[in-house]
């Protein structure tokens, strides 16, 4: 390898401190295809809150960064060892990238990205290499509780921020509660037009590719349909309530 990705759960402050300069730091949209396969290696996307992130560095710098000598040095300073768990080869990175990306136009559909997608990471994979672990010093877990009733409705958000949908509470105990997710007739329901002619009240907005809208429970009963409940534990910050009804979000990030 000449050219260099590191994958490390260090922030960008402190790579850039142990290095003596401006990193650049790869893309989110190609951060997380690299996480993806990152983590068919053994490699989570996220260990403790802590995300992988791909930062550009030579080779001597690769190399400083895995010495034992330099991990001890940093942590007798105080700081955080950086402990580089991923090398990615740049150059086979980008031949997968432009290779993928010359059989696809910039304008694709939902089934066509996912299919985009499946092949942007099949066509990089060999540019990523495992070359260190995790070392998983976990604190003692913290038991927390909530406030919801059964009955409660809240919004669900995955990894990174990504929006899955509303849900209502269907069971709580002290330290965890079960909720089912909302669906419109047993799916999905992304079109705001639709939605105003179709259904009461909603509420919300459409802007070409992004969207932002809610359809109320009250008054459209018969539309909703719930998946099986699934079980949660309370955290720290649990899940907002919010009013019941579907929701549908897509922003362009």
């Amino acid at each position: 390898m000449t050219n260099l990705y590191i994958g490390t759960r260090a922030n960008f402050n402190d790579i850039n401190n142990a290095l003596g300069r401006s990193v650049s730091r790869l893309n989110q949209s190609m951060s997380e295809t690299l996480r993806t396969i990152a983590m068919k290696q053994g490699i989570k996307k996220t260990e403790q809150r802590a995300r992988l992130e791909f930062y550009s560095v030579t080779k001597d710098e690769m190399d400083k960064l895995c010495d034992d000598k330099h991990q001890m040095l940093e942590t007798l300073k105080g700081n955080q060892p950086l402990r580089p768990l991923i090398a990615v080869d740049a150059d086979k990175m980008i031949k997968g990238i432009n290779e993928t990306n010359s059989r696809y136009n910039r304008r694709m559909d939902y089934a066509t990205h996912r299919k985009y997608k499946v092949e942007l990471e099949q066509a990089v994979e060999d540019a990523v290499v495992k070359i260190g672990e995790d070392l998983n010093t976990r604190k003692k877990a913290e038991r927390h509780t909530h406030d919801y009733a059964v009955g409660d409705w809240i919004s669900i958000y995955g990894d990174y921020g990504y929006f899955r949908g509303n849900a209502r509470i269907t069971r709580v105990t002290k330290s965890s509660y079960w909720y089912e997710m909302a669906g419109i007739y047993g799916d999905r329901f992304h079109n705001y037009e639709n939605a105003v002619r179709m259904f009461n009240g909603v509420t919300g907005h459409s802007y070409g590719q992004e969207w932002d809208f809610t359809i109320p429970y009250a008054g459209n009963e018969e539309a909703f349909t719930f998946s099986e409940p699934q079980m949660a534990r309370a955290r720290k910050y649990n899940p907002s309530k919010v009013e019941p009804g579907y929701r549908s979000e897509r922003i362009e990030r």
